[in-house]
């Protein structure tokens, strides 16, 4: 189930409100939020609890950057890094480092294409509903061809920002009735550093080879370049 929470949050995380949400109708509002945000670099913690009724069943935390077609995702679990020239992953659970270099022209530009698409897919499937709350707006998107959850709930404050989202899922049968995301220490500009995304941070990179830092050195690598040469 934790796998799958990184893209979902890049998806979702684009809900950052740029008008007066009273005067407008959540659709309206996720559409101009998909077409604004899409511009903007973002730094912000999250934390994801998963619950089986009211009783939790997982908790971690983890912060996600993006910046242009830059991207970063780190948990207590795993990492992911995308950056101009490399791709990078790191599972923690595993101890595994897949490292690959990128196509400039297409790998990552196709990232938040992809992100975007899912983006109109969710508000297309769903009847946005928009009410007012004491910790600012809640938009609810009801899943009716989703297999999986029934409901997504939107929490954005009175700046506009998205700082939570509840999946509410339609059975029972992955041992989970909600997982909440919660966001906090929200940056929003123009451009971050650079200086996020670099995966030196976490291997060596040679010409051919690649050598984990300290801190991973037990880790096994797949280095995707190697495959291709092979290939």
């Amino acid at each position: 189930m934790k796998n799958w929470i990184p893209y979902s949050m890049l998806i979702l995380m684009s809900f950052i409100i740029g008008g007066k949400l009273s005067a407008q109708t959540a659709s309206t509002v996720l559409k101009k939020v998909n077409q604004t945000y899409d511009q903007k670099a973002y730094k912000m913690g999250y934390e994801v609890t998963g619950y089986y009724i009211d009783k939790p069943v997982y908790h971690y935390k983890g912060e996600v950057v993006k910046s242009g077609t830059q991207q970063l995702n780190k948990s207590d679990y795993e990492l992911t890094l995308i950056n101009k020239k490399y791709f990078l992953h790191l599972n923690h659970e595993q101890k595994i480092v897949v490292f690959n270099t990128l196509d400039k022209k297409k790998s990552q530009q196709k990232v938040m294409s992809n992100v975007m698409e899912s983006l109109d897919s969710i508000i297309e499937a769903s009847k946005p509903q928009m009410t007012k709350t004491s910790y600012g707006y809640q938009i609810a998107l009801k899943q009716t061809d989703d297999p999986y959850y029934e409901n997504i709930i939107l929490k954005i404050n009175p700046e506009y920002q998205l700082i939570g989202v509840n999946y509410y899922t339609r059975t029972t049968d992955s041992g989970l009735t909600q997982i909440e995301i919660v966001y906090r220490d929200i940056t929003i500009s123009d451009q971050l550093s650079d200086q996020y995304f670099n995966v030196e941070e976490y291997v060596t990179i040679t010409k051919n080879q690649l050598l984990a830092k300290e801190k991973y050195s037990t880790y096994e690598i797949i280095d995707q370049r190697l495959v291709q040469k092979m290939n």
